[in-house]
């Protein structure tokens, strides 16, 4: 496994293998980095990074970045939007779920609807609307 981060520029990472201890590790360092950005673009690579790892490992350090900071809510879901996974949209469901009023709720309400329309597990579609219609703004 190899890392690499620049402080202020960009993160870039490669994960080799299955080794959830070494990508626990890097998504511990992203969420530090989105948590205690210096810049704010330092926190949207880092967030940005955070979004595009797919493991099941990942997805409490992606909820944290959506619950606690307001600065990169809007790029992490989009992120997640786009991978359109089973974990994105578990991830959005809870962050919805544990942060009802936030102001990014409705894009994550949008990108739930889009995943649920791009996907063909048809499991994922039955909970996204399950929550779309249990979780109404």
């Amino acid at each position: 496994c190899t890392q690499e981060f620049q402080e202020t520029r960009s993160v870039a990472f490669e994960i080799s293998g299955n080794d959830p201890e070494k990508l626990k590790e890097i998504s511990t360092h992203l969420l530090d980095r989105i948590m205690k950005y210096r810049s704010a673009a330092d926190a949207l690579n880092a967030a940005r990074a955070l979004a595009y790892v797919t493991d099941p490992v990942a997805a409490p350090f992606q909820k944290q970045a959506l619950v606690s900071t307001d600065t990169v809510d809007t790029n992490l879901i989009d992120s997640l939007r786009r991978i359109g996974s089973a974990q994105s949209a578990e991830v959005l469901m809870d962050a919805v779920r544990d942060k009802p009023s936030a102001e990014w709720v409705s894009d994550a309400r949008w990108s739930l609807a889009s995943i649920s329309s791009a996907t063909n597990d048809l499991g994922l579609k039955r909970r996204i609307t399950e929550f779309l219609g249990s979780s109404k703004p």
